[in-house]
């Protein structure tokens, strides 16, 4: 079995990311909109 590699994110990236969350959008938009899944965010 075949491992899946993980992603490596940016800290620009990440910080986009949660800025986004913290201005008012909501977790599932901001997900969908930079393809993350929703647990990855909320970590």
């Amino acid at each position: 079995m075949q491992r899946i590699p993980k992603k490596a994110y940016t800290t620009e990236f990440k910080e986009f990311a949660v800025k986004r969350v913290t201005d008012g959008e909501s977790i599932s938009k901001v997900v969908k909109e930079l393809g993350l899944g929703d647990q990855t965010l909320r970590n």
